[in-house]
């Protein structure tokens, strides 16, 4: 019997090991797995920066050396060949974004309407609050104004859904203090917010007429909004930056980059 009994207590140690070690190579396979992720999430960052680095260079050569009308590139979509990589990019003016630091209380407001906001006017007024400044309506306390720094911000106002946040990220700029939108580059439903249907026959025919509150305007002065979109055989990656062309060494000045959340389209 005691055999017997050895032999059992021998069989549940080899078990218990082989679980252990089970276990073991589980969670070593699955470190390693992520290390990996890290690592290509990494080298393809590194390679969406170089791309879009490039593609600024290739603009400043061709701003400089005048080949081409500057005005008639801006918002058509251009390829490159780096490597193995195929880029594909144009460059919008950041005037075809609204901006949080100074359109407007109508135009917020339609804006957030369109988006299906409960209390778009709310919204529209905290925004500008916060820019302009205002009073405290307990206290009496004045709030001193402060600049909208990124349009993540949106996210933080408690009126403001993620569902409506998911829509409206990419229709606005902080980078850019002018009034109104660029209707020949702004997005097709922005337009549509901010003029309703009588905007669809100008969308339609690409005109500069003017409509009213959205108004296309040229305040932005030089700052441009590239967008670049890296592909390869294995994945896709997007990435855009505000960049103001004529300024600092490189001949543009990066007012922002974005990397991680870019929403926009070169179809």
């Amino acid at each position: 019997m005691k055999v017997v009994e050895q032999r059992g207590v021998v069989l549940i140690v080899v078990l218990w090991i082989t679980v252990l070690l089970t276990v073991l190579l589980v969670a070593f396979t699955a470190t390693v797995k992520v290390d990996r992720n890290i690592a290509s999430d990494i080298v393809q960052r590194v390679q969406a920066r170089a791309g879009a680095e490039a593609v600024l260079s290739y603009l400043v050569a061709i701003r400089q050396s005048e080949a081409y009308d500057w005005s008639e590139m801006t918002g058509q979509v251009y390829k490159l060949s780096l490597n193995t990589m195929q880029v594909r990019f144009r460059f919008i003016p950041e005037s075809a974004f609204l901006s949080l630091n100074a359109a407007s209380v109508e135009d917020l407001e339609s804006v957030f309407n369109a988006a299906g906001a409960k209390d778009a006017a709310a919204i529209a007024e905290s925004i500008v609050q916060r820019r302009e400044g205002s009073n405290d309506s307990q206290s009496g306390a004045t709030i001193e104004a402060r600049p909208w720094l990124s349009t993540i911000e949106l996210s933080q106002l408690p009126n403001i859904t993620s569902d409506v946040y998911q829509q409206v990220q990419s229709w606005f700029t902080v980078d850019s203090d002018h009034q109104g939108v660029n209707v020949n580059f702004a997005e097709a439903a922005l337009v549509r917010a901010l003029g309703g249907t009588d905007t669809d026959p100008l969308l339609a025919e690409q005109t500069e007429q003017e409509v009213v509150d959205v108004a296309a305007q040229e305040e932005g002065g030089d700052v441009f909004r590239v967008q670049v979109e890296l592909s390869s055989t294995a994945n896709k990656r997007k990435i855009e930056a505000s960049v103001a062309f004529g300024d600092g060494e490189l001949g543009y000045r990066i007012a922002r980059w974005n990397e991680y959340n870019a929403h926009f389209s070169l179809e």
